[in-house]
């Protein structure tokens, strides 16, 4: 007998923007609704930089909140950001734990370099993945 049922797919997503400055190990983010430019570029404007570094100390971060929050089931996408937003604000409260998951070698040799005051990351995901 083969069994039916109805299947609920969602298909919203939610991106969030984070600047993270490895050598001191601060970080600040923003959360935006898509990827168009003209969502992206009032907060670059805000925060000062233009386009996106090679470097990329964000992904770091984005791997320790992935830890955080992955393998959780979340009623809704709105569940899952205030999640994220409490292991953000985790990670902000403790500079030194920034620096350690940022600030590699390789990194602190090319931010050495460099004249930027932190790197920008984008990452969206939604209730279920991440991405």
């Amino acid at each position: 007998m083969k069994i039916c049922q109805w299947v609920q797919l969602e298909r919203e997503w939610r991106y969030l923007m984070l600047a993270v400055q490895p050598i001191e190990g601060w970080l600040f983010w923003f959360w935006i609704e898509n990827l168009k430019a003209e969502s992206i570029a009032p907060v670059l404007q805000r925060w000062g930089q233009e386009g996106l570094g090679e470097v990329n100390p964000g992904e770091r971060v984005f791997e320790e909140l992935r830890r955080a929050i992955e393998g959780q089931v979340y009623d809704g996408l709105e569940e899952k950001v205030a999640r994220v937003e409490e292991e953000l604000h985790r990670l902000a409260a403790e500079p030194e734990r920034v620096r350690r998951v940022t600030g590699w070698s390789w990194i602190q040799k090319a931010w050495a370099g460099s004249s930027r005051s932190f790197i920008i990351s984008i990452n969206g995901f939604n209730k279920h993945d991440w991405y």
